[in-house]
């Protein structure tokens, strides 16, 4: 099976083919070059029926190379987070991409050793606190609701569950959301493009489901007993285990800790804010 690479000329496309060619040496490894627009004729020259493809253009290309893939019959395809931009909608192919045996969508925090160990008590947590800036304007432009918030968003709801409730104020360049999950657990994610130095944290509270109310309402503090705080630094170890999975997906059909299509567009809906 080839892997083949849209949008080859990115960075973080490069990152999956080293980590690729570690796992697997002898991978046949294709690279399509994207001058930021869907240049069909470039993909068109790929033979992409029967192989992996991996869509890591611009997320406003995303789906527009994703229906590529799908309608040249590609055996799995792995596409960068987001789906699309957070003003598009992805749910009219939803359809089509069961077509397709084997489809993730790159949220790699889910791969950090700290949430995978949240993950595994999430039943004990009642509340979730994400916050994450950089300076990445440059990099991503200035849309912090679908870069750095939309990993936080896709966190919470592999934490701790699907939303009843979203309170989304998005200003471009930060945002922040706050969530009301099913099992009456809340998360509050802020992200901003604007800061000159990276910080990325996660605050957990163990809490009783009823004292949540309470902490908002000022009677517990954010020191309360059960309170953990953790300084996030994320590195190439999420991104090889990643792709780790994702090889085991494409070669034994589990899905493990990937994100999945339909969970991928719960984040979506999010950041539509509903």
């Amino acid at each position: 099976m080839k892997h083949i690479f849209i949008g080859a000329n990115g960075s973080i496309a490069q990152r999956h083919i080293r980590n690729l060619k570690l796992l697997r040496p002898d991978a046949e490894i294709v690279t399509v070059d994207i001058a930021g627009k869907a240049d069909y004729d470039n993909i068109s020259n790929v033979d992409i029926e029967g192989n992996c493809v991996y869509v890591c253009t611009p997320m406003e290309l995303h789906i527009e190379h994703m229906n590529v893939a799908i309608y040249q019959e590609a055996h799995a395809i792995f596409i960068e987070k987001p789906l699309c931009a957070p003003s598009h909608r992805a749910e009219f192919i939803w359809r089509t991409v069961d077509r397709i045996p084997c489809v993730a969508v790159g949220y790699n925090h889910r791969f950090h050793p700290l949430f995978r160990e949240l993950k595994s008590r999430s039943q004990d947590i009642s509340y979730l606190h994400i916050y994450g800036t950089e300076n990445l304007i440059g990099k991503y432009g200035p849309t912090a609701l679908g870069t750095m918030a939309s990993h936080s968003i896709d966190l919470a709801l592999w934490l701790l569950g699907p939303v009843a409730q979203v309170q989304l104020e998005d200003y471009g360049s930060y945002c922040f959301i706050g969530l009301r999950h099913e099992n009456k657990a809340a998360s509050h994610i802020f992200a901003s493009m604007k800061s000159s130095f990276r910080v990325a944290t996660c605050t957990v509270l163990h809490l009783p489901v009823e004292d949540i109310e309470a902490v908002y309402r000022g009677e517990k503090t954010k020191y309360s007993p059960g309170r953990e705080h953790y300084f996030v630094e994320p590195d190439n170890e999420m991104y090889l285990s990643e792709m780790k999975q994702w090889l085991e997906y494409i070669e034994t059909g589990n899905i493990g800790n990937l994100c999945s299509f339909e969970d991928a567009l719960s984040v979506q809906r999010v950041m539509a804010g509903n």
